[in-house]
């Protein structure tokens, strides 16, 4: 089951279908955190201040008994509505909330905003757009927080982990938020003038997460680097032999190809879906906001569509020198199926 994950790297989410990185007859009948079932997991007990300051944190194996499972709906609800027989949602996502305004303090860059994703049914592609609401946000806060406690651990006791690290930015807050542009353009060109967030067995900060240390850990079914995250720190716990860091660096290594592979295959079924989407919606005058230019001479720019809620690399008639956030009007001009591309034309 190792050697099939490791050689998968991460599971691939696709608009017809998901291909899971451990086989899904095993997640679902050994793994998965069911409502009613016993699970063992890696748990983490954390005693935070008023002020989202961590007092003290322990990380154990566990036994759980989770008593239902809920949508982002039904949390949702449950944290805006807060009843008196159910708080424990309220409760964690106020607490979680302080931990992220302490982040904010020390210098997180916040990109909330919706987000949209095309899917296939029967056939048919749909948009459906995600709204950030208090259960994404609680669920979000809860995963770093995760990582920030665990990459800790690994730090203490000298145990090689691969941690996530970023290096610190000169931000332009200023100039983009002054000239009243959608919120979606503020955070594409925050994020670009962000420097790359890098994989390395050296512990260092991670500055649009304002923290010192961090490690992805809370996905291992579905990344491999998370699963063995966990493998380590459940080693150390049990007292058992863990990998070196020459071990940690060779397995990272193999599994860059595939997860290299992974992301392709994704980025070009999204390509694929936006292509049928386009298709179907071809006599649409689309309104896009201009963000950069990535190809003058092929004229490829990148654009905010708002209906969309999505930056698209489009192929245009014409390049123009536009100023970021620009409006746009684009309409489809021509189709290549065997290609898979788009001809967008200006309208004037």
């Amino acid at each position: 089951i190792d050697l099939y994950s490791r050689n998968n790297a991460s599971s691939i989410y696709l608009a017809r279908s998901v291909t899971s990185m451990i086989p899904r007859r095993i997640v679902e009948e050994c793994f998965s955190l069911r409502s009613g079932r016993l699970s063992s997991t890696l748990s983490l007990g954390i005693n935070i201040d008023s002020g989202g300051v961590i007092l003290s944190s322990e990380i154990k194996r566990a036994i759980i008994k989770p008593l239902y499972n809920l949508t982002y709906e039904e949390a949702n609800e449950l944290i805006d509505y807060a009843p008196p027989q159910e708080k424990d949602l309220f409760l964690l996502s106020k607490l979680l909330t302080k931990c992220r305004e302490l982040r904010i303090k020390r210098g997180a860059v916040i990109l909330e905003q919706p987000y949209g994703c095309l899917r296939i049914k029967n056939d048919i592609a749909t948009l459906k757009v995600i709204q950030p609401t208090y259960a994404r946000r609680l669920v979000s806060e809860a995963m770093i927080l995760a990582g920030t406690i665990i990459a800790k651990f690994a730090v203490y006791l000298k145990i090689p982990i691969p941690y996530r690290s970023q290096f610190s930015s000169v931000l332009p807050f200023k100039t983009y938020t002054s000239n009243n542009l959608p919120l979606a353009v503020i955070n594409s060109h925050i994020k670009q003038n962000l420097k790359r967030a890098e994989t390395s067995l050296k512990p260092d900060s991670h500055f649009s997460l304002g923290l010192d240390h961090y490690t992805q850990a809370t996905s291992p079914l579905r990344r491999y680097s998370d699963q063995l995250v966990h493998r380590q720190i459940l080693a150390k716990i049990d007292n058992e032999i863990i990998y070196s860091e020459d071990q940690i660096s060779q397995i990272l290594t193999q599994i860059k190809v595939a997860e290299k592979q992974a992301i392709q295959i994704m980025k070009e079924d999204i390509q694929s879906v936006q292509f049928d989407w386009f298709y179907i919606n071809k006599t649409r005058i689309w309104q896009t906001y201009f963000l950069r230019t990535i190809s003058r001479t092929n004229h490829i720019v990148l654009l905010y569509f708002e209906e969309l809620e999505m930056d698209i690399a489009c192929n245009l008639d014409k390049i123009e020198n536009w100023n970021i956030g620009q409006r746009i009007d684009i309409s489809c001009e021509l189709f290549d199926k065997a290609k898979q591309t788009i001809l967008f034309k200006l309208k004037s």
